[in-house]
């Protein structure tokens, strides 16, 4: 059975009604507490004595019931609206995710829409939800020259290890990060798994410069530290990327401005999906053909210079 699909605009109509909800449930909660209070203050002053032929006296027990009343509220308005509307909030999301990447031409406006809805509702859709570390966060990244610096920056803040897969990296200063910190950390583990031979000459320069740092065959600190390869069974694997070290990861999307861009992302700091990313590498690694002597390295053939090549014949 086919899923009904409706459009970004009745998408954010049905969230615009759920979200005001919530309102109504506050509003109706504030005249409780209002109410709450006035009960309060009124037995407050009939017990002084003040007030005796206004307010009914309730005693002690108005003085509590009112009390409890307005602090149950309190406690109880926020926690009750996302026990009661979360499930709707995530479906909303879901609809709105799938039809905007359903939609090959969606305009800037839209685009912007969409990005301000789901980064607005992360806090709401996870905030009944217990996390291990109570950290649960997610980024999205829409522009190239921030993914270039979060891939860069999460490289620089490795303590244990990079992660990394792909054959079109060239950034020069994102690869000779990796360079200096397993230069300079001997302990520091990096895997890095090419889909298919490298697009640029800067990554397989970049593998050769690894091979004469570290030496994957030895073992100066008791256990191996670095892991090349590359996977070139595309049809039980399509290519991915991602950028991880043991803190944070980040993961390349389809780009929200169309084919062919590189600007858009998510990067998760969650340690469990931190950890099931970094172990896809590893897996990956795993099925791959190793690249861990120069001679493998220098034998890869640069795909963008051989269609270069084919198209001057």
């Amino acid at each position: 059975m086919e899923k009904e699909v409706i459009s970004m605009d009745e998408c954010l109509n049905k969230l615009q009604d759920i979200l005001s909800k919530k309102y109504k449930v506050k509003l109706f909660a504030k005249i409780l507490q209002l109410l709450g209070i006035i009960l309060f203050i009124s037995q407050l002053l009939v017990f002084f004595g003040v007030g005796k032929d206004i307010f009914p006296a309730l005693g002690w027990t108005g003085i509590f019931c009112s009390l409890a009343i307005c602090l149950l509220i309190i406690l109880g308005d926020n926690v009750a609206f996302r026990i009661n509307k979360q499930k709707e909030l995530i479906d909303v999301v879901e609809t709105l995710k799938n039809n905007h990447y359903g939609c090959k031409n969606s305009n800037e406006k839209k685009h912007n829409e969409l990005t301000a809805v789901i980064e607005g509702l992360k806090n709401n859709i996870h905030a009944g939800k217990k996390s291990a570390n109570n950290d649960c966060k997610i980024e999205l990244i829409t522009d190239a020259k921030t993914l270039v610096k979060r891939n860069i920056q999460i490289v620089d803040e490795a303590e244990e290890c990079i992660y990394a897969t792909g054959s079109r990296s060239r950034d020069a200063i994102y690869l000779k990060t990796i360079e200096n910190k397993i230069s300079l950390n001997g302990e520091i583990v990096y895997y890095r798994v090419l889909y298919g031979n490298p697009y640029h000459q800067a990554l397989k320069k970049h593998l050769e410069e690894v091979l004469d740092i570290r030496d994957p065959n030895k073992r100066p600190h008791g256990a191996k530290t670095t892991y090349l390869g590359i996977y070139s069974q595309f049809n039980d694997e399509p290519e991915k990327f991602v950028c991880a070290n043991e803190k944070q990861a980040l993961v390349v999307l389809p780009s929200f401005k169309g084919a062919g861009n590189y600007d858009t992302a998510i990067v998760f700091t969650e340690k469990e999906i931190v950890d099931k990313l970094c172990n896809y590498v590893r897996t990956l690694y795993v099925g791959s053909t190793k690249l861990e002597n120069i001679e493998a390295v220098k034998n890869l053939n640069i795909i963008s210079e051989k269609a270069e090549h084919e198209l001057s014949k």
